[in-house]
């Protein structure tokens, strides 16, 4: 039997979703009896692995999965106010409306072995709010000791304990709980993500 896209075994009203460095195709809007309510892709960031092209983003829209984007920095090496202006060029490039109502959400991912001080992410995402985007901050208690970073929208907290279910940390609105799943036509992570914050997502061009 499928599982609704809410889950609610945490406590929290949850939504399912996944990321991916590629694209999978077909895109995946179901896993392993899970709806899918939305999908992070890569906009972005001098420490990605890999953006997604063009291509990719129209096949996400395609899905009428909601987009997440989400941006790899490299904060020991850049300045963090060109880096969100990088951001807001690429963010309005994919079709992501400034100043929406709620404002549209950008992760930043801060898994990437340079961490950031908490000024930094301060700078960044308060330049990308300026421009009419939210930020949301990704990462792992031990790695990039992402709680010590502002929270600003909310935490994405990279946790592979297999388990649908937000971290127990104050400001925790999504986990990423799975890693390397095989789908067909590619390989994801997944995640669940408090579904008040989908209303910061919406599509891509």
């Amino acid at each position: 039997m499928t599982e609704p896209t809410f889950d609610t075994s945490s406590g929290a009203q949850l939504v399912n979703g996944w990321d991916a460095a590629f694209c999978p195709d077909p895109v995946p809007t179901e896993i392993n009896g899970r709806r899918m309510a939305y999908a992070g892709f890569y906009l972005g960031g001098s420490s990605a692995f890999r953006t997604w092209p063009d291509s990719e983003r129209r096949r996400l829209a395609a899905s009428r999965l909601r987009a997440m984007p989400i941006w790899v920095p490299t904060p020991g090496h850049e300045n963090p106010r060109q880096v969100a202006l990088q951001a807001v060029d690429a963010l309005r490039a994919a079709g992501i409306p400034p100043h929406a109502t709620p404002f549209r959400a950008l992760m930043w991912d801060l898994e990437t072995g340079i961490e950031p001080d908490s000024q930094w992410l301060t700078v960044a995402a308060n330049t990308l709010a300026s421009y009419g985007y939210d930020n949301l901050v990704y990462g792992s208690p031990d790695g990039s000791q992402i709680f010590s970073e502002p929270a600003r929208l909310g935490y994405i907290v990279a946790y592979y304990d297999g388990r649908p279910s937000l971290y127990p940390h104050p400001g925790a609105v999504g986990k990423q709980y799975q890693a390397n799943v095989s789908v067909p036509g590619g390989q994801v992570d997944l995640n669940v993500l408090e579904s008040s914050i989908l209303a910061h997502l919406g599509s891509v061009t």
